[in-house]
């Protein structure tokens, strides 16, 4: 049998080598001789060349480097030079050796640290022994990472392997990202990447995928072709790994492990010490060397390759069988569910620094179309590259050591500093251009639609507002402003006349707050024990049931502190319900406030604020935290008067729906998901949606919605989210669905207040009020609004919100040239129409799609 005849090989080659070495050199001729007695008996045994049967492996050195995790970003790049470095010495010394390394960050680092060694990586790219794959700037999360942020990891990640290397990134490589959205595949097409690797899902704690190559569809309906990697290094483990050894028993047991035998006989092993760094060695490059042939149909054959090439001979194979299966949507990730949610301030400076960097570029924009200010592409540019870098998916997920999360604190300061000041120099620049008198209050709304809103602002300008007024507690004082336009500025004149105090029918106590639309009511315990929705005249809340209530859980998972929230948890359960305070802050006539205290063990402090304005049914929780628990997670729980097998959630450019209850072991395994700000569960013609400002953990079960709000892991941090935390969650009764309701509206409204500015020069000419950009109809949002990447044209990026087909149209407040249609990359373009007076355009959308156009101004 082959296995005998290998054993003989074996036992052959070992009595040709010469330990003595009695003569110079003879160990080393010696150990040539036995390796040609090898690959001499191999020879024989080999099958016919082209045997359609016989299995192969591509076998690709890799080093997995954790941009961050048990190390800071400094020890990276030291880790990075070295393990390139690494590769370069085998590169030397085996011409057939191939390196494949993603991550421009990496590259980055090398390049600014050490100019020599990045010479010589360029000269290996070049060759083609060195492989630069894998479309974005870091192996990023992609769960909390938000839309356009999720946009741009392929733009900046892309555009660095251009601009150094003059490659075009086709394979998008996240071997250890914590499940796949389904924004993915749509914005991959749009980026040019027309396949997709991991490895991460074979840890999934229920249920194992049903296959190992497919098309993946995402949520607009793009598909891309998707290969799970199934090496194994024993048989002994669990998962299968990208930090594979370059044995013949890794080959077997990849081919072993592949589900779709009969579609494809040919998969990819990436082979080297990784997460930090390190790479191939010395005897697994050799071993890799030895390009064993085809001998069984059961034992692959290997031979060194590339990623890309990998991919492109599969799709070449298997794109047009019929028999290859198709997955719809997520890639739920049935494993370190705890990522939502650790490190909570990392979680919270993201979505701001996010929320910022959409300001900055808007008003910068406008500032540049409408009042000349040259737009500040690097600064921005710089900024975009810190926030996209904490992405990664041991930073942004809440995995690493508490001294990276001391680092992005202070790199986040950073990011602020730099959109404060781009922020304040273009509503300097906008302000000083309107035509308004000084002293004219200037509202800026950074959204896609026309909205009014409540602003605070110094006494001194409020007084000489003729607007609905309110003086709070710290001084400021509370405006209701008019309707501000899309993406745009409304200046509000001083006025001679009285200001409008018109008192509003709101009415607050320390056990009820009450408007026109809704009646909450309290218990003893800070505990809303009813929410009647006046318009509809409807209970919000199930029968004798308690909302905002805060649930503490025993978190102890058996592995991965800080990664997982195991299935038990539920069972150790208790209610945060001490109320030390509940006095009324706030009554009116604009909003009410009702500030209650509850305190924890002596240690613990839940201070909020429950507020109704006078022109809403939500309500909002301010929420401010002293945390001091560990191993311990908080949830808010509401038990809702609706009923719906599915809820549905935000995710990046759209939303999806989840399942409600648990019927099956894929449904059972999906008791803690990610959301973006809002999660919906509607009946057809009733609903209620939880949004937030800074949080993606969250369950739905039956008709009780809980919001995840902290976590206290320790491991790998000891002090994981200890101390204070900020962040507001709001409850939204409404009418029809979510879409009816206007729940991606108000949840945008929450993370984008409305921004003011005084005017205080001589007047200017612009309008009073200007819209930079209005999209209709209303399920099509845009989300960003930005300089284009290669010109000083403007950049819009819109997504279609309700699955719905048909058209959009944008107006624009200056005559276009021209309009295009683009894709990520802002590369092939394709003119859209425009209207006789140059001021619009419209074009065809279909569900879920994102569209991104560059518009020309006119000279």
């Amino acid at each position: 049998t082959i296995s005998i005849a290998l054993l003989q090989m074996l036992d052959d080659a070992t009595l040709a080598l010469d330990f003595t070495d009695g003569q110079p050199g003879g160990f080393a001729r010696s150990c040539r001789q036995a390796l040609a007695g090898i690959q001499a008996g191999l020879s024989t045994l080999a099958l016919p060349s082209g045997d359609p049967w016989q299995p192969h492996t591509v076998v690709t050195g890799h080093a997995h480097i954790d941009v961050a995790w048990l190390w800071r970003l400094r020890h990276t790049r030291m880790k990075t030079a070295n393990t390139f470095t690494t590769a370069l010495y085998h590169m030397e010394r085996a011409p057939d050796f191939i390196f494949t390394a993603s991550t421009p960050q990496l590259y980055q680092f090398v390049k600014e640290d050490h100019p020599d060694i990045y010479a010589r990586i360029r000269a290996r790219i070049a060759a083609g022994q060195w492989e630069a794959e894998g479309a974005m700037w870091v192996e990023a999360d992609t769960n909390i990472t938000g839309a356009e942020s999720l946009a741009r990891q392929f733009i900046m990640g892309k555009r660095f392997f251009r601009d150094e290397f003059g490659i075009d990134s086709r394979v998008l490589w996240l071997p250890d990202v914590f499940g796949y959205s389904a924004a993915l595949p749509q914005l991959m097409k749009e980026a040019g990447v027309d396949y997709f690797l991991t490895t991460k899902i074979s840890w999934n704690d229920t249920n194992r995928a049903p296959m190992d190559t497919f098309w993946w569809e995402g949520l607009d309906g793009s598909r891309v072709l998707a290969h799970f990697i199934t090496a194994q290094n024993a048989d002994t483990e669990r998962y299968y790994t990208y930090n594979a050894e370059a044995w013949p028993g890794v080959m077997a047991r990849t081919w072993r492990n592949y589900r779709q035998q009969a579609l494809n006989r040919e998969l990819l092993v990436a082979y080297g010490w990784g997460d930090g760094g390190g790479g191939p060695t010395r005897e697994m490059v050799e071993a890799a060397q030895m390009q064993m042939p085809p001998i069984s149909r059961e034992i692959p054959s290997a031979a060194p390759g590339t990623v890309r090439g990998f991919m492109e001979r599969l799709a070449a194979r298997v794109g047009d069988d019929p028999r290859l299966p198709l997955w719809a949507g997520e890639l739920y990730f049935e494993y370190h569910r705890g990522t939502y949610t650790s490190q909570a301030r990392t979680k919270r400076n993201n979505r701001l620094a996010e929320r910022d960097l959409h300001n900055a570029e808007w008003l910068a924009a406008l500032a540049q179309h409408m009042a000349g200010q040259p737009y500040p592409f690097a600064t921005l540019d710089a900024a975009w590259q810190v926030v996209l870098t904490h992405q990664f998916h041991d930073i942004l997920p809440g995995s690493s050591i508490s001294e990276v999360y001391q680092d992005a604190e202070a790199n986040y300061a950073q990011v602020r500093a730099t959109t404060d000041n781009v922020i304040t120099a273009a509503l300097a620049a906008i302000t000083a251009a309107v035509a308004a008198p000084a002293g004219s209050l200037v509202a800026f709304n950074g959204l896609s639609w026309s909205r009014g809103g409540l602003v605070e602002v110094p006494p001194i300008h409020a007084a000489a507002l003729d607007l609905p007024q309110q003086t709070l507690p710290n001084g400021q004082t509370l405006v209701r402003v008019p309707a501000v336009p899309a993406l745009g500025y409304q200046a509000i004149q001083p006025s001679a006349s009285a200001r409008d105090d018109t008192a509003a029918s709101l009415t607050v106590t320390p056990t009820l707050l009450e408007n026109d639309f809704v009646r909450v009511e309290l218990n003893a315990r800070g505990q809303i024990t009813r929410i009647f929705d006046k318009v509809q005249a409807r209970e919000v809340l199930a029968p004798d049931a308690r909302g905002n209530v805060f649930q503490l859980f025993e978190d102890k998972p058996l592995n991965f502190d800080a990664w997982d929230i195991d299935a038990f948890y539920a069972q150790k359960q208790w209610e945060l319900d001490d109320l030390v305070q509940a006095e009324v802050e706030e009554s009116g006539p604009l909003r009410a406030t009702l500030r209650l205290q509850w305190r924890y063990l002596d240690r613990t402090l839940i201070t909020q604020r429950i507020r109704l304005t006078s022109d809403s049914a939500q309500i909002d929780f301010v929420t401010e935290v002293e945390w001091h628990e560990q191993q311990t997670l908080l949830k808010t729980a509401f038990p809702v008067a609706v009923h719906n097998s599915f809820a549905t959630a935000e995710i990046q450019f759209g939303n999806i729906r989840r399942p409600t209850h648990r019927n099956t072991s894929w449904e059972q395994a999906q008791f803690e998901t990610s959301g973006h700000k809002w999660v919906d569960l509607s009946e057809g013609d009733y609903g209620v949606a939880l949004l937030n400002d800074c949080k993606y953990g969250y369950d739905v079960r039956e008709n009780v919605m809980r919001l995840t709000l902290l976590k206290g892991a320790i491991s790998p941090d000891p002090q994981a989210d200890q101390g204070h935390h900020v962040f507001t969650y709001s409850l939204l009764p409404h009418a029809g669905d979510w879409f009816a309701g206007g729940v991606a509206q108000a949840a945008y409204a929450l993370n984008h207040p409305l921004l003011v500015a005084t005017t205080t020069g001589d007047e200017g000419t612009l309008p009073a009020a200007l819209a930079l950009a209005t999209v209709t109809p209303t399920n099509v949002i845009i989300e960003t609004v930005k300089r284009a990447e290669r010109t000083d044209f403007l950049t819009l990026r819109l997504y279609e919100c309700a699955n719905r087909r048909g058209t959009f149209t944008v107006t624009l407040p200056f005559v276009a040239a021209s309009v295009n249609r683009t894709n990520l990359l802002e590369d092939a373009p394709e003119g859209l129409p425009l209207s006789a007076d140059g001021h619009s355009f419209t074009g065809s959308i279909t569900p879920y799609q994102v569209v991104t156009v560059v518009v020309r101004p006119k000279a």
